[in-house]
């Protein structure tokens, strides 16, 4: 499935899991960019924390009348804190923002 060319856009409500892709690169533009702005915190916490510098959150589609079988989707995302029990991530979701994930081992 391809979802460089489906974006939802919706100012109430972000979707997190669309980003612009960048050609040859591991994060989307908008990734890079928080990254840039928050990569020293993320570093410390990572040393700090023992987390790892990304983790990929896989998530499955929703059937649709085009798509009626679903798929699942990886999406490596950089982390930035977890919890200390160690059951969930901070990562930077491909549209830029920080979304807490469950972190499954």
């Amino acid at each position: 499935m391809d979802i460089a060319g489906k974006r939802l856009v919706t100012p109430s409500k972000p979707d997190y899991w669309h980003g612009t892709p960048v050609a040859g690169a591991t994060f989307t533009a908008e990734q890079t960019a928080a990254l840039r702005k928050i990569g020293s915190r993320a570093q410390a916490n990572q040393r700090k924390y023992q987390l790892p510098a990304v983790y990929d959150v896989r998530l499955w589609t929703e059937p649709t009348a085009e798509e009626p079988a679903r798929k699942q989707m990886t999406f490596p995302c950089p982390v930035v804190s977890g919890t200390r029990d160690r059951t969930r991530l901070c990562v930077i979701a491909p549209n830029g923002m920080e979304q807490w994930v469950e972190w499954k081992k």
